[in-house]
């Protein structure tokens, strides 16, 4: 299904409200039950029993705009929520697996494998998400250019299933059912929180000069059931981009980018600068 509602009033006012949904259905290699051994670390099979999974979202936006001041100002809102979302079964450390891996004769053969983990697609139940987002767009007319601030948060509890390290190889793989995948995992939700902001300084000198320069922070919390997978962050870059035409036929173009990434749960504190320019020359 699918409905929007659009209202406008002179140009200056605008609400876009929307409600739909979609199916997404899984590939057919998703649903073959083989192993894919190409990395012998991260083994992956397919589940015939998957099931398409339905996505339902609300959308809601309202825009301002003023011609008097040049102004554009934008608030926005969105929820998601999918019945038999497709997520993943994994199992950490299986220890030493058999598997079938190739016909030789008519004849199946058999190799054995020490993997970090195995994982199945699977429908799994309690997934959602919602996103709020604010903007602000105006002219900073003395030096000819265009400033936005953005303002926004994410937030969505997003389910897994995690095998317990405890389980023999033999439960789970069970090669009396033609090596199936039959271990059943603990359902582990994550719980996921971002909150953003960016400013963005972009000029209108001339068609000569074009330059943007942009600031971007993210904090991102990360909790669950399981401690292992808990995280917390903060990363945040500058980025400055110019491109301009000089005389003679002569391009300038260059480009700054400076990123701090900060990670509080595991005491990781990584920063860097990378500088690109570039002269050319127009021809012909």
């Amino acid at each position: 299904y699918n409905a929007t509602l659009n209202v406008a009033s002179s140009g200056k006012h605008s609400l876009r409200v929307a409600f739909n949904s979609k199916m997404h259905t899984p590939g057919i290699w998703s649903m073959t039950d083989m192993y894919n051994v190409n990395n012998t670390s991260y083994i992956s099979v397919g589940n015939p029993d998957l099931r398409p999974a339905q996505e339902h979202s609300a959308f809601a936006r309202y825009t301002n705009v003023s011609s008097r001041f040049g102004t554009t100002f934008m608030i926005m809102a969105k929820a998601e929520y999918v019945d038999d979302y497709i997520g993943n079964k994994i199992a950490y450390e299986p220890g030493k697996i058999t598997l079938p891996d190739r016909q030789e004769n008519g004849e199946w053969k058999y190799s054995t494998y020490n993997p970090t983990q195995i994982s199945q697609q699977v429908n799994l139940d309690g997934y959602w998400s919602s996103e709020f987002r604010t903007s602000l767009g105006l002219p900073l007319k003395h030096i000819r250019s265009n400033v936005n601030f953005v303002l926004g948060g994410t937030y969505s509890d997003i389910p897994m299933e995690v095998v317990s390290s405890d389980l023999k190889p033999e439960e789970i793989i069970d090669k009396d059912q033609d090596y199936r995948f039959v271990a059943k995992g603990e359902n582990v939700m994550m719980h996921n929180a971002n909150a953003y902001a960016q400013v963005t300084l972009g000029s209108n000198i001339s068609e000569n000069v074009d330059f943007t320069i942009t600031w971007r922070g993210n904090y991102s919390y990360n909790n669950s059931t399981l401690s292992d997978f808990n995280n917390q962050y903060f990363m945040h870059y500058l980025r400055g981009n110019i491109k301009a035409v000089l005389p003679l036929g002569f391009t300038l173009t260059s480009s700054v980018n400076f990123t701090h990434f900060m990670v509080f749960t595991h005491d990781i504190n990584d920063l860097f600068t990378l500088w690109n320019i570039s002269l050319g020359k127009k021809v012909l």
